[in-house]
C-alpha cells in the first residue's frame, strides 16, 4: 500500500522541488549533526557498508542531508562524496568540513560520468518524487558500476501509520510517498 503524505504549507511554490528544498533546508537546521552521527553506530546499515565496502572504492551519498554518513566514512579512510539539492545545506556543509567532497546536485541529475561509484547510498530520498522513483533509480543505475553496491532506503508503512494517514485529509504540499 502507497500513501501519500501532504504537508500544509503557506508559501506558494513554483515546483514541488522547491518546496522540497525549502522543507529541508529548514528540518537540517534544527538536528544536531553529533546526534546523527552517534545513530551511525547503532544502525544496521553503517555496519553491513562497513563489511562490504573496501577503503579504495568510490561511494556516493545521494541525499546527504547533515553529512554525517560523508563525515564518518571520511574518517575511517574511505573515499565518499555526498549531493544535495538544498543549497543552505551544502554550504553549510562545505564551510564546517572543507576537506569534505560535498556537492549541490539533482539526484535526478548528477554531474558525474557512468561507472563512477562502487558504492551508492541513499537514505530516504526516492519517496520524496511525487512522480515516482523511476528517474532516480535510472540515474543511481548509470553513475553505479556494474557489481556496485546500492543500499537504499524508504519509509515504512506500519500499523499505526497506516491508521494516523488514513485519517488524514490529502492537503497542501505533496511531501513524500509512505
Amino acid at each position: 500500500m502507497k500513501v501519500a503524505q501532504y504537508i500544509n504549507y503557506t508559501k506558494k511554490r513554483v515546483g514541488n522541488k522547491s518546496f522540497q528544498k525549502e522543507i529541508w533546508d529548514q528540518t537540517w537546521s534544527k538536528n544536531s549533526f553529533e546526534e546523527l552521527r552517534n545513530q551511525l553506530f547503532i544502525n544496521p546499515i553503517y555496519w553491513r557498508l562497513k563489511d562490504l565496502a573496501k577503503l579504495n572504492d568510490q561511494i556516493l551519498e545521494a541525499g546527504c542531508g547533515f553529512g554525517q554518513w560523508v563525515y564518518q566514512m571520511s574518517q575511517e579512510g574511505y573515499d565518499i562524496t555526498g549531493v544535495d539539492f538544498a543549497p543552505k545545506t551544502i554550504r553549510k556543509l562545505k564551510k564546517k568540513f572543507k576537506e569534505l567532497k560535498f556537492i549541490l546536485a539533482d539526484v535526478e541529475k548528477l554531474p558525474f560520468e557512468d561507472n563512477s561509484f562502487d558504492v551508492y547510498l541513499s537514505f530516504g530520498v526516492i519517496e520524496h518524487f511525487e512522480d515516482g522513483p523511476q528517474n532516480v533509480l535510472r540515474e543511481a543505475n548509470r553513475v553505479l558500476k556494474k557489481g556496485g553496491l546500492l543500499f537504499l532506503t524508504i519509509p515504512y508503512l506500519n500499523f499505526f501509520r497506516k491508521i494516523r494517514y488514513s485519517k488524514i485529509k490529502k492537503k497542501g504540499e505533496f511531501y513524500q510517498y509512505l
